[in-house]
């Protein structure tokens, strides 16, 4: 059985979230952290996301957990900002931060660096 990990949905509903907050109390700010084993079989409908959420108060926190493939995820991880939606839209800001926990030699202390 082919096991797929799908990020969008839960991006979704995050901004949902994120633009409820930017109405009702635009003091606020939400911060999602993601513990992934590195799978990302919906890559572009997460990046046309990506480039929407530049205008909420929303950050993604990625955490890769394992050994897995995490090159797609530090693509996502867009400090240069030159992420573009299939529309060629461009990112606003850097909102994604990618962190692999073995490279923090499993010390969750050092994540926060």
């Amino acid at each position: 059985m082919l096991e797929l990990t799908l990020f969008a949905p839960f991006l979704t509903v995050a901004m949902e979230r994120a633009r409820k907050f930017s109405h009702e109390a635009p003091n606020k700010y939400l911060i999602m952290l993601v513990l992934t084993d590195g799978g990302l079989q919906d890559y572009p409908e997460v990046c046309d996301l990506l480039i929407q959420c530049g205008r909420l108060p929303l950050s993604v926190i990625m955490v890769g957990i394992g050994n897995g493939d995490f090159s797609l995820l530090r693509s996502i991880d867009d400090n240069t900002m030159l992420m573009t939606d299939g529309k060629g839209q461009r990112t606003e800001r850097d909102l994604v931060t990618f962190v692999n926990f073995s490279q923090c030699n499993y010390n969750a202390s050092l994540l926060a660096h």
